[in-house]
């Protein structure tokens, strides 16, 4: 306790200083505050209102989705089976690429462990190319190198062609 009345005997002028410019800050803070309107009403997170836009009949807000977004999310969907549950993965195969393993899925997944990495779950897409327009074929070269095929019936509804390594 004696240093603590030492340092205050000793600093005296320091801290009174310091108080004055600190009580000085917050009460230009709240002046500040004040003059342009804005008050601190603390309460609940859940009562915060949001802008919520209401639309008429038949309108709508376009939305532009990229090509290579979308071949992203298809990859990254894809690949997340291939990591985590390869029965899943191997549903999203070609019957092409299905008879290339024989039909069983134990190759599959035998082939599946030796090319997947640490880093294969944060893969993305690094360059891709349109094979065919009217039948939305694409192919595409992953993080690693791996090539894959993506033959898109519509949106999500897709079927994926493994090509190994480029």
């Amino acid at each position: 306790m004696k240093k603590l009345k030492d340092f205050i005997v000793e600093n005296k002028i320091f801290l009174i200083v310091g108080t004055i410019i600190v009580g000085l800050c917050c009460f230009l803070y709240i002046y500040h505050n004040r003059k342009l309107g804005i008050e601190y009403k603390p309460g609940n997170p859940t009562d915060v209102e949001y802008i919520q836009n209401t639309y008429e009949e038949n309108q709508y807000s376009p939305v532009t989705i990229e090509l290579i977004d979308l071949l992203n999310e298809y990859y990254s969907y894809y690949i997340k089976y291939q990591v985590k549950d390869a029965d899943k993965a191997y549903e999203l195969l070609t019957d092409e690429t299905k008879e290339s393993f024989n039909n069983d899925i134990e190759e599959y997944k035998k082939y599946i462990n030796k090319i997947n990495t640490i880093k294969t779950i944060n893969n993305q897409v690094e360059k891709y190319r349109l094979v065919n327009k009217n039948e939305h074929v694409i192919e595409i070269v992953d993080s690693e190198g791996y090539k894959f095929t993506i033959y898109e019936n519509s949106v999500w509804d897709f079927k994926i062609s493994l090509d190994g390594k480029e």
